[in-house]
């Protein structure tokens, strides 16, 4: 889906299957699992890859389209710590 609106969007497609973007897809089909519950269980390691690799596409996004990442500011104030990309994390079974 992200690769679909955002090609259409600035007319350049996006490699899902480098990062960020290949933890975004990894992301969005853990959260269809999980709001489908087919897999509920998480781990920390899990949030904190989520919060890492979410915030890393954002900002992979805004680059992508050319616009200023409205964010900067907060990240600068409230830096992340590199954390390991959510398609890479262990993660539970699916129930």
């Amino acid at each position: 889906m992200l690769s679909l609106w955002l090609s259409k969007m600035t007319g350049k497609s996006v490699d899902l299957s480098a990062q960020p973007f290949r933890s975004s897809e990894a992301l969005r089909k853990r959260r269809n699992e999980t709001v489908h519950k087919s897999s509920a269980l998480a781990t920390v390691p899990m949030a904190r890859a989520a919060l890492f690799s979410a915030v890393e596409t954002s900002q992979a996004i805004y680059l992508h389209t050319g616009e200023r990442f409205p964010y900067s500011s907060v990240l600068t104030e409230h830096p992340l710590f590199d954390e390991e990309w959510f398609s890479d994390v262990h993660m539970p079974p699916a129930i």
